[in-house]
């Protein structure tokens, strides 16, 4: 294993995952975040935790798709990185919408796609990292 591109393809997927969740959650649609619906200041009250839970995120994503599977192109790490946000975006809003009251059931499948370009744009910059230098 590179740790250097393992450490480097963590960094770029971080900055992707967290910049896109920004956009997404921040700018374009505040209202379909967890903290909505009478929870006012929960993202502020936990920005340590969303740090760190993107970081591991970019984590798992650098060892899925430039470790395990290989990937040295972003075109490819895109396709790899869609999957796995779709289904981790899948898991995590499942497990919200029936473990909690935090989110309605519609809201699900926004959070499926959201993850899935969040995490197909990690995957691509990461595919991107573990292909430098190889040719």
């Amino acid at each position: 294993m590179n740790i250097q591109k393992v450490l480097l393809g963590t960094v770029v997927g971080f900055v992707g995952l967290f910049g896109l969740g920004l956009i997404i959650y921040v700018l374009i649609a505040p209202d379909l975040n967890f903290a909505a619906e009478g929870n006012d200041g929960l993202l502020r009250e936990y920005f340590p935790g969303i740090i760190t839970f993107e970081i591991l995120y970019a984590l798992l994503t650098t060892l899925i798709v430039g470790h395990w599977a290989g990937i040295k192109s972003f075109g490819e790490g895109l396709k790899i990185g869609a999957v796995v946000g779709l289904l981790l975006g899948l898991c995590t809003s499942l497990w919200v919408f029936s473990t909690t009251t935090l989110m309605e059931g519609g809201v699900i499948w926004w959070y499926a796609l959201t993850f899935a370009i969040r995490f197909a744009v990690a995957g691509g910059l990461i595919g991107w990292v573990f292909g430098r230098g190889t040719e």
